[in-house]
């Protein structure tokens, strides 16, 4: 499922169910409007937990009639916009509607935020990151730790843990606390970045 206009910072956000080898992987995906870098997240999902959706997705009558999309009457870019496309064995359904006015009981409406719930009951959330430094001022940083904890840079909570990936930064002097999932340990380290680069931190709170 795409979701496009709407009141948020983020151009576009994408919430996905795909079965890859045999094994269903939800992801969470948002991109930022010029800028390059998709800020995602994904999980592997059991096969009985991808059943289920399936399972409940078949339960409200799938529309495997509704026409696609013609591209003759786009919604306005002002808009909530919706695109669902939905494929097993060989069919494929696809369909658009307005979110802010699709009443609640509609199948298209049921069908998409059954998708939306539960790809955000497994998949890590994708906070809003300020994509919009000028050119050349922005770094990156990769950290890791021993125990996995929560990532706080510059006293800011990120929603995130460790292990977390090509963070951006603006480029220069920052710190780092973490926090063990328990709760039980806490350290706080400094670190700098360069423009253009990732710094790497592999770090043991023990």
């Amino acid at each position: 499922m795409l979701r496009t206009g709407c009141f948020s910072p983020f151009q576009t956000v994408e919430w996905s169910v795909v079965t890859l080898g045999g094994t269903p992987v939800a992801r969470l995906r948002k991109t930022l409007v010029d800028y390059t870098e998709n800020l995602g997240a994904m999980r592997l999902l059991t096969r009985e937990e991808g059943a289920q959706l399936w399972s409940a997705l078949e339960g409200y009558g799938l529309p495997w009639n509704e026409a696609k999309p013609s591209g003759e009457e786009p919604l306005l870019d002002s808009r909530c916009s919706c695109r669902v496309e939905i494929a097993r064995n060989g069919e494929t359904l696809e369909f658009e509607f307005d979110w802010n006015s699709e009443s609640q009981q509609s199948v298209r409406r049921r069908v998409a935020q059954r998708v939306k719930n539960t790809v955000e009951e497994f998949v890590e959330h994708v906070p809003f990151r300020n994509g919009f430094f000028d050119p050349g001022v922005l770094g990156f940083v990769d950290i890791d730790s021993v125990p996995p904890s929560r990532v706080f840079l510059d006293g800011q909570d990120t929603q995130l843990s460790t292990p977390l990936e090509t963070y951006e930064l603006k480029a220069g002097e920052h710190s780092v606390t973490l926090r063990s999932l328990d709760g039980s340990l806490e350290r706080t380290y400094s670190f700098r970045v360069q423009p253009g680069m990732t710094t790497v931190l592999r770090l043991d709170l023990r």
